[in-house]
């Protein structure tokens, strides 16, 4: 308003206001995914190569990494999974304790990266210090979407700008930091959404007349649900699949399921 006059009628907003309604929390969104990658990176990515002392490569956060190194070297090398490590419990040897997804993600990216870098070992190292800061950054987007199928595009947003920024989150999935907790996180997370979806569209109407443990009222219970309600099923197959994927990035997986059980059991209580 100037001078006691508008310029555009509130009935009557411009097609900037337009976009932004329909499209601004989606932005606000990806400008977090933007800032969270940046802020995974920046202060990691000079150091880790050019280290100091031995001016070479370098990653962060204890000698897990290193394992990981070992790990994708030899899987480039062999074609194959590390099982048995004989520089485990030297000179018995041992079995590798990592489970192998998340090693086969680092080591599938250096064959992408090897026809654009100078030299194999390169794209071992660049696909190393990447990868986990990317995975951390995704997580952002899967807290978001929680966020806004549940309490609006608002909270979308403002989940997406914490989750960007938590500490506890951010030096966890840094550049050089290749371990298995970003990724593990990740598929958590996804695994989480998934599931919150599945539950949100799968209503509270009975669809069977008669439940029962006996085998045949199961099925026909499994089935009416695969046909009513299809979205829902789809999502809770979805979440299967993300904790599975979990699982074989790390042996510890089983606290993401414990918290939906958790969960689960609480609201039972309260419902009761």
């Amino acid at each position: 308003n100037y001078g006691g006059w508008a310029t555009r009628g509130e009935h009557e907003p411009s097609q900037a206001r337009l976009f932004m309604r329909a499209h601004g929390a989606s932005l606000m969104v990806i400008m977090a995914f933007l800032i969270g990658l940046a802020v995974r990176i920046q202060w990691y990515a000079v150091p880790s190569m050019n280290a100091l002392g031995t001016q070479n490569w370098d990653m962060t956060g204890g000698s897990d990494p290193w394992y990981m190194k070992r790990v994708v070297d030899y899987i480039l090398a062999n074609n194959a999974h590390l099982i048995v490590d004989a520089d485990r419990f030297y000179p018995i040897g041992g079995i590798n304790p990592r489970p192998p997804l998340f090693s086969w993600s680092m080591a599938v990216g250096a064959m992408v990266l090897k026809p654009f870098v100078a030299s194999p070992d390169e794209a071992v190292w660049w696909s190393m210090l990447a990868l986990p800061a990317v995975y951390g950054a995704l997580t952002i987007l899967p807290v978001a979407s929680i966020a806004r199928d549940h309490f609006g595009k608002a909270a979308g947003v403002i989940a997406a700008w914490l989750i960007a920024f938590m500490p506890a989150h951010v030096t966890h999935s840094t550049w050089g930091l290749a371990d298995h907790d970003s990724f593990v996180m990740l598929f958590i997370v996804l695994g989480f959404m998934f599931y919150l979806r599945a539950v949100k569209y799968a209503g509270s109407e009975r669809l069977v007349r008669n439940t029962s443990i006996r085998p045949l009222d199961l099925l026909r219970a499994m089935g009416a649900v695969a046909e009513q309600r299809k979205y829902a099923m789809s999502n809770a197959v979805l979440a299967g699949v993300a904790f599975a994927t979990a699982s074989l990035g790390w042996k510890g997986f089983v606290v993401g399921p414990a918290i939906l059980f958790l969960a689960y059991a609480a609201q039972v209580a309260i419902n009761m």
